[in-house]
């Protein structure tokens, strides 16, 4: 801003305001506004020549030396700009400013495990600086750590309604299997802007990821209609671009989950798409399809089609994996589930750490969480089948702050920690004692089941006993169970999902039917109620298990009778060894590799994988009425 373009009043008024802001006072005031400016105008060499006097005169100012910071990074001299800012934290340690600009000095010094750390303190702090959000988002997905991106940095997003801020987060929570989170933000970021393109195509993902398949299904058709009349009266070709691909993509998606297999299948077979990748992403979704078939040889080939087509694809990879798992062909399978893990992310932590010379060596090993907090009870379950010796080894689980307090006492002595904790103070544990929880699968062939067949949790016996008393208080003799009825883990979690207006159908006259659902809905317990008017569903206010894991697993094992489809309520039931957990799984791809394959049962109806839960398992695609009639006849035996 030109001075001399304003009036008298109007300059006094600009000084006044400086002086207040700066906490400085005549010309350093006015010296240090019109280094701003400068900045404003991208003139860096003014904004320092302005700058550095005030530095000299009024050290104890924190402006100049965020100003002459800020210079340095637009300069590329990381090891000035991080002078300059830890000069500035001298004076505001927990200055947001300053700690963002300590993070990007990091960045430019290729520092980027504490360039995250400082960047998630300036967002702690308040920071609402948008390219420093973007700079930590982007290097945060290709880490890999997307949910912990988004936990993060998802309320600044929130706080400044920048729409590509908003689909960067969509983005994340997507590669984070997080659908129905994503689903919300890739609609705020449309709202924001409806113009790009891929905001238009992020809309439609949203209304995949919250079922709603059909209007999915005609976005798609619109979208490829508007497609066709720009190239109509541009006389040019419809283009095949990576935004026809994905059009493509969420179209078999949506057919798939509509029941439309053929439609599906005959579309992937039609489609000629232009980037490599996306032909095997949907060679997966026609290995998902033939699986829900039943064509269990031609959906093993349409996944060895698109692992082979695309190596670097690490999803198609990973589901050929879990498709040999789910057979018992855990050594053929794991070559393939390994690549889940980006090669960037491997290139930190690789996958020699788990080799059995490593595991031997070490006396603390750290285990990275994968997936959901259902995956990390099971996959936990594989520490038995290592080359691990548990009386010498300490075992660390990195991961979900909750699992802290949910894993004290384990039976496997395994404590839990936040993976923030070493964010940024790596060299605080070695890397060769740190490996990915699932590459432990390598040992799973060959074993006998019942060497897994311990409990790795043991919740709070005091809280369970109190639990436990509540309920038989508030049931005052009628009979009490517990049910768990949606998994909204990811997209196609709704084809594991039962409504619990026909799920209640099970439970015992007059029954008090304990909630076990997170995010349960009144609408959902209304229906169930209307359904089953004897039955009472009680939500306890006192149990939050997206908070409380601890106080979950608690609540879990005071029920002597659990009824719930595939979801982290079963696998905490198994966990802990709950001898009375009866789990409801679907037949085709959804029947999850820890239950094998979806012929295979025990004489006794137990699963292989815990030992411990009751298995049912659904014997037609969609179709949840027999399954339930299967287990009433069980629960009334």
């Amino acid at each position: 801003m030109n001075e001399l373009s304003l009036s008298r009043k109007a300059r006094r008024a600009r000084a006044s305001g400086a002086e207040r802001r700066f906490d400085l006072k005549g010309a350093a005031a006015r010296a240090v506004q019109e280094a701003y400016d400068a900045m404003g105008r991208g003139d860096g060499a003014e904004a320092a020549r302005l700058a550095l006097p005030i530095s000299q005169s009024h050290p104890k100012s924190l402006h100049p030396w965020l100003i002459l910071g800020a210079v340095a990074l637009d300069r590329r001299d990381a090891a000035t700009a991080r002078a300059f800012y830890e000069q500035a934290r001298a004076l505001a340690p927990r200055d947001p400013a300053v700690l963002g600009g300590l993070g990007k000095a990091l960045v430019l010094a290729a520092e980027v495990g504490p360039a995250l750390q400082k960047f998630e303190e300036a967002l702690a702090a308040g920071s609402r600086d948008a390219p420093m959000i973007n700079l930590y988002l982007t290097l945060c997905r290709k880490m890999g750590w997307t949910l912990r991106a988004v936990d993060a940095a998802g309320a600044a997003v929130a706080a400044l309604e920048d729409a590509d801020l908003s689909y960067q987060v969509a983005t994340l929570l997507s590669e984070g299997d997080e659908p129905g989170r994503a689903a919300d933000w890739f609609l705020r970021a449309h709202r924001f802007d409806p113009a790009p393109v891929h905001h238009r195509i992020g809309r439609l993902r949203a209304l995949l990821f919250k079922g709603r398949f059909a209007e999915a299904l005609a976005g798609c058709d619109a979208f490829d209609r508007a497609r066709e009349e720009e190239a109509r009266q541009s006389g040019e070709d419809v283009p095949r671009d990576a935004d026809s691909d994905n059009i493509a993509l969420l179209r078999m998606t949506a057919l798939r989950m509509l029941g439309r297999l053929d439609e599906a299948l005959e579309l992937i077979e039609a489609t000629r798409f232009s980037e490599i990748g996306a032909f095997a992403a949907a060679c997966g979704v026609a290995g998902n399809i033939l699986q829900d078939q039943g064509k269990m040889e031609q959906a093993e080939h349409a996944l060895l089609e698109g692992t082979h087509a695309a190596p670097g694809e690490g999803r198609v990879a990973r589901s050929l994996g879990v498709f040999r798992f789910r057979q018992g062909r855990f050594a053929e399978g794991e070559p393939f589930y390994r690549s889940r893990i980006s090669p960037a992310v491997r290139a930190r932590v690789p996958y020699e750490n788990s080799a059995p010379e490593n595991l031997a060596a070490q006396d603390h090993l750290f285990f990275l969480g994968e997936q959901g907090i259902g995956d990390q009870l099971a996959l936990l379950t594989l520490v038995r089948a290592a080359p691990i010796d548990l009386s010498r080894t300490r075992l660390t689980l990195l991961g979900d702050d909750r699992m802290i307090e949910a894993l004290k006492g384990s039976p496997l002595g395994i404590d839990g920690r936040s993976f923030r904790d070493l964010a940024g103070n790596e060299d605080e544990v070695p890397v060769a004692k740190v490996l990915h929880l699932g590459d432990l699968v390598r040992y799973r062939q060959g074993v006998d089941p019942a060497l897994l067949h311990h409990p790795v949790l043991r919740p709070d016996p005091v809280r369970v006993a109190a639990i436990a008393a509540r309920y038989a208080k508030k049931a005052a003799g009628r009979p009490v169970l517990g049910m768990a009825w949606r998994s909204s883990g990811n997209l196609t979690g709704q084809l594991r999902s039962i409504p619990l207006a026909e799920m209640v159908r099970l439970a015992p006259t007059d029954a008090l039917v304990i909630d076990l659902q997170y995010n349960s809905t009144p609408e959902e317990i209304a229906a169930a109620r209307t359904a089953r008017p004897d039955v009472e569903v009680f939500t306890d206010p006192k149990i939050d298990q997206m908070a409380d894991l601890a106080g979950f697993f608690a609540q879990l094992a005071a029920l002597e009778t659990v009824i719930s489809i595939d979801n982290t309520t079963v696998h905490a039931c198994g966990a802990m060894g709950h001898p009375n957990c009866h789990v409801m799984i679907p037949c085709g791809t959804e029947s999850m590799w820890y239950w094998g394959d979806e012929g295979a049962s025990s004489a006794t109806g137990r699963d292989a994988w815990y030992g411990s839960l009751l298995i049912h398992r659904q014997e037609r695609l969609y179709d949840w009425d027999g399954l339930l009639d299967q287990v009433a006849k069980r629960l009334a035996v």
